[in-house]
């Protein structure tokens, strides 16, 4: 069995640690913004997080900045 992971599959279901990996931020991180209603999306399986791909997305996406000189 292959344990590698389809990020192109945009439901994909991330736990906590996959999910701050995928975003490049600690879990602990993830946990505080979780708590204080500031990160992405997530849903509750039992006590677990999790994240879809397209959620993450969409939370990087929604903080996007744009420089004075136009470029991304």
């Amino acid at each position: 069995m292959s344990t590698t992971c389809d990020f192109s599959d945009k439901a994909f279901v991330l736990d906590s640690p996959r999910a701050a990996e995928y975003l490049s931020v600690t879990e602990q991180y993830l946990r505080r913004l979780r708590h204080e209603g500031k990160g992405p999306r997530y849903a509750k399986l039992g006590r677990r997080a999790v994240y879809r791909v397209e959620d993450l997305e969409a939370y990087v996406n929604e903080r996007l900045v744009t420089t004075a000189g136009g470029r991304r």
